[in-house]
């Protein structure tokens, strides 16, 4: 049996969340919630699991470089999401060569998330078949 895999919305702004939250449950994906790195890392020390974070690009207590920082330090891969409120580039560059899985800017629609989530959790996939060959 496989192991489902969690979205953890990373925001400290209500509006962006909750939209991505709706998208994410009417897809029937689970979802947890975090405000700040500080909260992300307690989920992760207190419920193990397979994860797929979407995070804002600034937190109250660091920002989406210290997020992949974070999920770096666990055992197993953890795809991280950037969320930024405007498409840029420049910036979108930066954030897949530093590591992330992809980034995302509104307005955001079902299918788009749907389709990041899938293939986030496909990428887990292949690195817990390429461990398991090790």
């Amino acid at each position: 049996m496989t192991e489902s895999v969690c979205a953890v919305l990373l925001h400290d702004d209500e509006p962006p969340v909750s939209f991505l939250a709706g998208i994410l449950e009417r897809q029937g994906i689970t979802s947890r919630r975090a405000r700040t790195c500080r909260e992300l890392a307690e989920i992760f020390s207190r419920t193990p699991g397979r994860y797929v974070v979407f995070t804002d690009v600034d937190l109250p207590d660091g920002n989406w470089t210290d997020v992949l920082d974070l999920a770096g330090g666990l055992p197993g891969p953890v795809p991280v999401v950037v969320v930024a409120r405007l498409v840029d580039i420049r910036f979108y560059v930066e954030v897949i060569e530093r590591g992330a899985f992809d980034f995302i800017a509104p307005p955001f629609a079902d299918g788009d998330i749907s389709h990041v989530f899938r293939c986030a959790t496909s990428a887990l996939g292949r690195a817990q078949v390429r461990a398991g060959a090790a």
